[in-house]
């Protein structure tokens, strides 16, 4: 295992997360006034970002749990989950990691090898907010969903475990394909966005 590799590969998948997390929060505009934002730079692309203290602690904290799970590769899929007032879920985007496995060889890839395949997915979601069918209602709130193969290495103090089953949406579901990133032998990520039929 090439541990500075592997270290350095891992700081970009949670620095892209925390990004996209940022991004897909930015895109429900009914959600938080636009001046709650403001545009950052990563990789050379804009990106938006929170500017209120408490959703980005809230996403940085997240983020920073889940490192344990990117690092293991036991993370299966992350989503962003959209709530009525009520708290129904109506819609979520999704990070389906189909293959993850960042302790390579040196020559496969390297950290700007990485960052070069997953920025196009950051200037996509620029125009995520076209992906969604409906505006939210007043009141509507969102978390952060973790779904992973073991629990090894997870911070159950943070996670809950009984979160993912009311944060399913109701059947039917429409899903649309959003992005994949796929990189050969490392990561592979499918993005989708659930929505439900009336959402």
């Amino acid at each position: 295992m090439h541990q500075p590799v592997a270290d350095a590969l891992i700081l970009v998948v949670c620095d892209f997360l925390e990004a996209v997390f940022h991004n897909i929060v930015a895109s429900r505009k009914d959600l938080y006034p636009s001046e709650a934002f403001e545009t950052v730079k990563l990789w050379g692309v804009n990106s938006r970002r929170c500017r209120h203290p408490g959703v980005a602690n809230y996403l940085g904290n997240t983020v920073d749990k889940l490192k344990p799970l990117i690092s293991s590769g036991r993370l299966s899929e992350v989503c962003v989950v959209f709530f009525s007032p009520q708290g129904k879920p109506l819609d979520r985007v999704v990070l389906q990691f189909e293959h993850i496995q960042l302790s390579l060889e040196p020559a496969l890839l390297d950290a700007q090898g990485l960052v070069r395949q997953l920025t196009p997915l950051l200037i996509k979601l620029q125009f995520a907010d076209l992906a969604f069918k409906a505006p939210l209602p007043p009141g509507s709130w969102f978390e952060v969903v973790a779904y992973c193969k073991s629990l090894d290495g997870a911070d159950m103090s943070y996670f809950e475990q009984d979160i993912c089953s009311s944060s399913e949406l109701s059947q039917p579901i429409a899903t649309r394909p959003f992005k994949t990133v796929d990189v050969p032998g490392c990561l592979k990520i499918q993005v989708f966005v659930d929505q439900t039929a009336g959402g």
